[in-house]
């Protein structure tokens, strides 16, 4: 793993590679296409299997903060598990998907060519169909001074168990309140 970057104005553009040599064969490369944020076009049958199978998870329990939704994010694409997060922040003032929470949901998603159902700013409910973790170039930009490493911590777990190596750019905040550091990070 490796990490760098140019400090300009209190955020940050960095990179991030990670690389492991493997002797498993890498995933199809992916066409560039749209995030998908429709519901799975799925038949009766197969539907009914994967409702079956999807966790609900309660956004409200323990701090109800974004942790919860980073790591169900993160843990849903190593377990190709697909998950509907509710109550997503509810134990703080403002509740729902903050524009770093939105960037790491749909960030998640890109990696594994997954499927969103109603994530959105502010939203309290969404519905995620995790596909097959694809290694590749990836940028991901906050769109705010809200956290990057943040988002890092959703893409991290899964592009480590990629079969290739990964590039993440990343742009955003670096140095939030309750958030690591960059600086910590890079060191970690």
């Amino acid at each position: 793993e490796s990490g760098s970057g140019d400090a300009a104005g209190g955020r940050l553009r960095f990179a991030w590679q990670f690389s492991e040599l493997r002797s498993l064969k890498e995933c199809q490369p992916r066409s560039y296409r749209r995030l998908s944020i429709h519901r799975p076009n799925r038949t009766h049958s197969a539907k009914t299997a994967v409702m079956a199978q999807m966790l609900t998870i309660d956004g409200s329990q323990g701090e109800g903060g974004g942790q919860m939704v980073r790591s169900s994010m993160a843990l849903s694409v190593v377990t190709q598990t697909p998950i509907r997060l509710q109550n997503i922040r509810a134990g703080r003032p403002k509740s729902g998907l903050k524009r770093q929470h939105l960037t790491s949901v749909r960030a998640a998603a890109e990696i594994c060519g997954g499927e969103l159902v109603g994530a959105g700013l502010h939203a309290s409910e969404l519905e995620f169909y995790p596909g097959q973790i694809c290694a590749g170039r990836y940028h991901f930009s906050v769109g705010s001074a809200g956290s990057a490493m943040l988002v890092l911590q959703t893409v991290l777990p899964p592009l480590l168990t990629a079969r290739a190596s990964s590039t993440v750019v990343l742009e955003g905040g670096t140095h939030n309140q309750w958030a690591p550091p960059y600086d910590f990070v890079l060191k970690s």
